[in-house]
């Protein structure tokens, strides 16, 4: 009987699943709020809504793109404890594929090094909670990159349209089938072409769900409107990525070790320049670029994760090679300097963490908290004619909630309705202030409220459930 390889013998692609699912668990017990995200709620209602063939959504502005693989695997479960159990499963997969890909292009030291500060970045976290699309997107990118690296071209090309029906950025990844010269030229265009299904799958959902194909330029559009934000030109992109993102933001302490582990991989072989390590991640930015040029987006971090997932492996190779370059007899002095190192990275992380936490887990969490115990008052008190009026990242939970994804004309948002014209007056108001977009919207909201004749409901002291004040005959019915 042949004897195991080494790789066969490998565990830890095992034990870091194990690591990475108790993490995943762990952050959903931390922030048990973030699992009813507004994009999961949208899923559930796009799915619900197309199997009743209803075009409730076709006119609805400022809801969230349909993605089509989103939409079609977490849209059937209907249930948002589920839907985070399975991203907990798709999280630590990805936690034993980081591994995968490391130890394939560095060392097995590196791979695990690589995985275990993953688990420092509060963004797989978060996004695993939410089972948020970029989580699957990120997931499907980075096995097509290991797909590609072990010579299996079209399961590579098949995770490439996968993460492509999550978001159509990956597509200039495609290019790369075509300039492997490891594939067979037929193999070649079939791989490049594959992921390109893509296209008229995603608008045969828009067109399904939305009744048209034109949603994502226009939510763009509305959305960067709303925030009343610059949107990212194509030239500034890669800054906002490689500067903002990692250096001024994610790495700002540890950064310099990412940029010396990519120039010491590139000199160490040449052939590196053509390796899927390295050009599916550039094409997968360019794709973004593509995206602004015909599209200006509001930029997001967790837009560009793959990115710094990409780096992270660069930076754990940058501190484990290059301590061992500059200390190459002195193992003791090298472990101390690794060490040295990891703690400023732990230093970046903690910093990240914390600051995310303050200002968007910890608000969003206490937000979604206080719409869960007024949907409670809502449900018991509201008539089937009367509207809620809530912020942006509430209205498709609170949709889903009271069952009304077959009324788009039901839930309102703050951000939409302080701008449309006439003015609404909806029966009730769901206002979570730390939420709200920008100032304009909060005025807007304050004037609406003492104008409107509202009565408090229910309050936290910074979150308020306001209902429209009843009329006597209403009030003597309501009393009946």
């Amino acid at each position: 009987m042949a004897s195991l390889t080494k790789e066969q013998k490998d565990f830890w692609p095992f034990f870091l699943f194990t690591v990475h699912l108790g993490h995943a668990l762990f952050f959903g017990q931390l922030y048990p709020q973030h699992r009813y995200d507004t994009d999961l709620a949208a899923y559930f209602i796009y799915f619900r809504n197309w199997l009743d063939q209803s075009s409730a959504l076709y006119a609805v502005n400022f809801f969230p793109v349909p993605k089509p693989l989103p939409v079609f695997l977490l849209g059937p479960i209907g249930n948002a404890n589920w839907a985070f159990y399975l991203s907990a499963v798709a999280s630590a997969s990805l936690g034993s594929l980081v591994y995968l890909i490391a130890r394939k292009f560095f060392s097995r030291s590196v791979g695990i090094l690589f995985s275990l500060v993953l688990l420092l970045d509060p963004m797989k976290g978060i996004l695993t909670v939410e089972s948020s699309a970029d989580l699957y997107l990120s997931f499907f990118f980075l096995l097509a990159l290991y797909l590609s690296s072990i010579n299996r071209s079209l399961l590579s090309s098949v995770c490439l349209l996968l993460s492509a029906l999550v978001k159509p950025v990956t597509l200039p990844c495609a290019l790369y089938f075509l300039l492997d010269p490891k594939i067979e030229k037929k193999k070649r265009w079939i791989c490049a072409v594959l992921p390109l299904l893509s296209i008229p799958l995603t608008l045969l959902v828009h067109y399904a769900v939305l009744g048209g194909t034109a949603g994502l330029a226009r939510f763009i559009s509305e959305f960067t409107t709303l925030r009343d934000v610059p949107a990212l030109m194509p030239g500034q992109v890669p800054a906002f990525v490689l500067w903002t993102q990692l250096v001024k933001t994610r790495f700002p302490l540890t950064a310099l070790w990412g940029f010396l582990g990519i120039f010491l991989w590139l000199v160490n072989d040449r052939k590196h320049l053509t390796s899927p390590l390295l050009l599916l991640p550039l094409l997968f930015l360019s794709g973004y670029i593509l995206l602004s040029l015909s599209n200006p987006y509001t930029p997001f971090f967790r837009f560009f994760w793959p990115i710094e997932l990409w780096f992270l492996a660069f930076l754990s190779y940058g501190v484990v090679e290059g301590m061992r370059r500059f200390f190459p007899t002195q193992e003791v002095a090298r472990k101390g300097a690794v060490c040295l190192i990891l703690f400023f990275l732990l230093d970046d992380s903690f910093k990240y963490y914390f600051n995310y936490r303050d200002k968007f887990a910890l608000p969003f969490e206490g937000g979604m908290a206080f719409v869960n115990n007024s949907l409670q008052i809502i449900e018991q008190e509201k008539k089937a004619e009367e509207t809620i009026l809530t912020s942006l990242a509430f209205v498709p939970p609170v949709l889903w909630a009271i069952k009304g994804y077959d009324r788009a004309n039901i839930v309102f948002s703050i951000e939409e309705s302080s701008v449309r014209t006439p003015a609404l007056q909806p029966d009730w108001v769901v206002y979570v202030p730390t939420i709200s977009a920008n100032p304009r919207t909060r005025q807007w909201v304050d004037r609406l409220l003492i104008e409107g004749g509202y009565e408090a409901r229910l309050t936290n002291g910074s979150s308020f459930l306001f209902r429209k004040k009843l009329s006597e005959p209403e009030e003597m019915r309501a009393s009946r």
